[in-house]
């Protein structure tokens, strides 16, 4: 940085001019800063010592850095701990996904509704299926307003779609 007399209101400018085009270092934007926060700026400076003074707030210079007093060793080491770690994640994360049932596909979901619709047309007014994970909840609504419920769930190993009602008024 060279000296500038922030004094003089013609340095002082010239310095604003070259803030506003992003051609100044650090150093000189912190003694702009300080120069606004030790003086009052004239009226036509107000909004850049504003800018000024909030852009350099946030900057601390670092007393010590932990970082550089690290062995490279260490990194090397932590670097392949969080790669076993995260290995040890991914297999446990997909070993589990590939023993969780899958849904039931909405080709049995749309049957299982129509043996339903077939087998009580008269008394039924409609029929809502709710996927709940890997089951399907059907709600079945009677034109007396009654409502019965059914939890349709699939046993993958065999391959069976059971439909099971229960009394919801327990």
């Amino acid at each position: 940085m060279t000296n500038i007399d922030l004094n003089d209101k013609n340095a002082r400018l010239a310095l604003i001019g070259r803030y506003l085009d992003a051609s100044t270092d650090v150093w000189e934007e912190r003694a702009l800063a300080e120069y606004y926060r030790t003086h009052i700026a004239d009226t036509d400076e107000i909004a850049v010592s504003r800018l000024v003074q909030a852009d350099t707030v946030a900057f601390v210079e670092p007393k010590h850095c932990i970082f550089h007093s690290i062995p490279v060793w260490l990194y090397a080491f932590a670097t392949a701990a969080a790669m076993v770690v995260g290995a040890v994640f991914l297999f446990r994360t997909s070993s589990i996904k590939s023993r969780l049932p899958e849904a039931i596909p909405s080709a049995e979901i749309v049957e299982t509704i129509n043996e339903l619709m077939i087998v009580n047309s008269s008394d039924i007014r409609r029929i809502t299926a709710i996927p709940q994970g890997s089951n399907v909840i059907v709600e079945a609504e009677f034109k007396d307003g009654s409502v019965s419920y059914y939890l349709m769930s699939k046993d993958f190993k065999g391959g069976e779609t059971r439909l099971t009602a229960y009394d919801m008024n327990l």
